[in-house]
């Protein structure tokens, strides 16, 4: 708490950063949710020619998966969001549960899709290949996370400005 006037201090510094990190977190889960849904994934000839396929299973645990992982994310961030501009105390707490989800949630989709499909493709660079920009992504959602739980939990700026209960 501001020792001057009893308040919290503005969010500055790396705060804003995350605050921009997190609202890009609501967008994009949002996004991608809506385009998963308008996808070819989901129309009635391509449901119909998945039905009849031996391979149906594994592809409809990971829209599943990616559906739930991507709605909980962005429900997490929107509601980490609203805790940080009400500067409120359980934000810190509750971006540190998004990047961790984030990581976690990164990490099993590359394990499923080397699971999923080596068997399918046979070869491996094929699967590399499709496990390419997973892989990115989890290396940014772990490096995000890395960085990210530490400031929370030491940074004397966010015990500073989340104050209010």
């Amino acid at each position: 708490m501001n020792k001057v006037d009893g308040r919290s201090i503005p969010i500055g510094g790396w705060l804003i950063f995350l605050v921009i990190l997190i609202s890009g977190n609501v967008l994009d889960g949002l996004w991608s949710f809506i385009d998963l849904l308008r996808s070819a994934y989901f129309s009635p000839e391509t449901l119909s020619i998945r039905l009849k396929s031996s391979y149906t299973p594994k592809t409809w645990w990971l829209v599943l998966f990616v559906l739930i992982g991507t709605i909980a994310v962005a429900l997490v961030a929107l509601y980490a969001l609203k805790l940080a501009l009400a500067t409120d105390v359980r934000a810190p707490k509750w971006m540190i549960r998004l990047v961790t989800f984030q990581a976690v949630f990164s990490t099993f989709w590359i394990v499923y899709i080397l699971i999923a499909y080596t068997p399918v493709a046979g070869d491996i660079s094929e699967v590399m290949r499709a496990a390419r920009t997973p892989i990115r992504t989890a290396a940014i959602d772990i490096a995000v996370c890395a960085i990210v739980v530490p400031y929370l939990l030491r940074s004397k700026r966010v015990k500073e400005t989340f104050v209010i209960q």
